[in-house]
């Protein structure tokens, strides 16, 4: 691989304690707004590197490397070919006197680029200037507080609300391999042109710094139930005769995050249904209500099973309208103690899915066969009192309400 040729000829060489500093910086276009980009936003980012001090430095050989990057960005990003910028993806020589309008064909002519994806490492690329000397019209020349773009990389904003960190020097990598990890080296100039810093190599914590950006995905301010997640979902049962519990999951929050628990009042209801249409009154008070990030979890804090709060062949709607930050939903619950496999009827095949869990530990996967949640353990007597609860009858919603709920 070309890089690990070059290892044999640069690394050797002496660095200063006085030595300069390389940062790597960002513009984005369009620039990046206070709150973030909308979902789904094209987004072209330019790669900029800056010397610190110092007298103007060559680049002998320069390295990115984006694996480190957010995986929802990593998929997105491609590496365009600029007009006037060289034929070579993501590297920009314009900067370069031997790449002038109208002679673009001699962008990088005079390096040897390692292109994007490079040889057997994914989403690494290198440029080396194959000339001898230092000749400024073919070499990227850093300046003393002068950023020069390097390169550019276009993507797609995700579709989720959050911050995404795109890292082009993989700021994991510290070592020294040169097949990975960010680098930028000066050498091979004219005499005293880096005194200071001869065949100076700049890596992640050895003098490259930055590399980093955050992209802020801004989710219309709005959380909206993921229904499709939910380990219960709408007209699903409740199988435990206590501490049911449902953990819901929302797609588009700022920051990943939910606004902090529901408060009181219409934000979130639990009423139990009743023929009519209608509603009983809300017994949101017998549950603990927590969040955690973008999940909302909602359990019965029933210790005693005479009387839960949620009570069997009974079905319940949880609402929420009027909950800031977060878009109005509803579901729809059936209790039927038993029905560890949520067909909506309680019969053999529910004793054969408990058994299977029977001497496990209850845990969020398999709690629908603790049925009745007297310990943390799932046994025989679970089986027992599923047993109890045989019907093949179904458990029809009352009369009046529909398949879907409208919060």
């Amino acid at each position: 691989m070309m890089r690990r040729g070059l290892a044999f000829s640069l690394v050797l060489g002496l660095i200063s304690t006085a030595r300069a500093q390389v940062d790597v910086t960002f513009t984005l276009t369009p620039v990046q707004p206070a709150l973030g980009y909308a979902p789904m936003t094209p987004v072209s980012v330019d790669v900029f590197l800056t010397q610190s001090t110092g007298t103007p430095k060559s680049v002998r050989f320069a390295q990115i490397d984006v694996r480190n990057t957010h995986a929802s960005l990593l998929s997105s990003l491609t590496y365009p070919t600029a007009p006037g910028a060289g034929a070579q993806p993501f590297w920009d020589f314009t900067s370069n006197a031997n790449c002038t309008a109208g002679t673009s064909a001699n962008c990088g002519l005079n390096h040897f680029i390692e292109p994007i994806p490079g040889g057997s490492r994914v989403d690494i690329g290198a440029i080396a200037y194959k000339g001898l000397l230092v000749n400024t019209n073919e070499q990227l020349d850093l300046a003393s507080g002068v950023a020069l773009k390097v390169g550019r990389i276009n993507l797609m904003t995700p579709a989720l609300a959050g911050d995404y960190t795109l890292d082009v020097i993989n700021t994991t990598i510290s070592n020294l391999d040169p097949d990975v990890g960010g680098e930028v080296r000066y050498g091979f100039a004219l005499a005293g042109q880096e005194a200071t810093d001869p065949l100076a190599r700049f890596r992640n914590g050895s003098g490259l710094t930055g590399g980093t950006v955050v992209i802020k995905v801004a989710g219309g301010g709005e959380c909206t139930l993921n229904a499709a997640t939910a380990d219960r979902g709408h007209n699903q049962t409740l199988s435990q005769n206590r501490r049911n519990k449902v953990i819901l999951t929302f797609d588009g929050c700022p920051g990943g995050v939910l606004p902090g628990v529901p408060p009181a009042g219409t934000a979130l209801t639990i009423r139990k249904m009743l023929a009519g249409p209608a509603f009983d009154v809300d017994i949101r008070s017998g549950f603990t209500i927590t969040t955690n990030a973008n999940q909302l979890i909602i359990q019965d804090t029933a210790v005693n099973p005479n009387p839960p709060a949620l009570q069997n062949l009974m079905w319940y709607s949880v609402h929420s309208t009027g909950w800031a930050g977060v878009a109005d939903f509803c579901l729809d619950y059936r209790v039927r103690f038993g029905d560890a496999d949520n067909t909506g009827i309680v019969n053999f095949g529910d004793l054969g899915n408990i058994n299977v869990s029977v001497g496990q530990a209850q845990n969020d996967a398999n709690r629908w066969r603790n049925i009745d949640a007297a310990n943390a353990l799932i046994t025989f007597g679970d089986i027992g009192l599923a047993n109890t609860f045989i019907s093949p009858l179904p458990l029809n919603k009352p009369a009046g309400h529909a398949v879907a709920c409208t919060p």
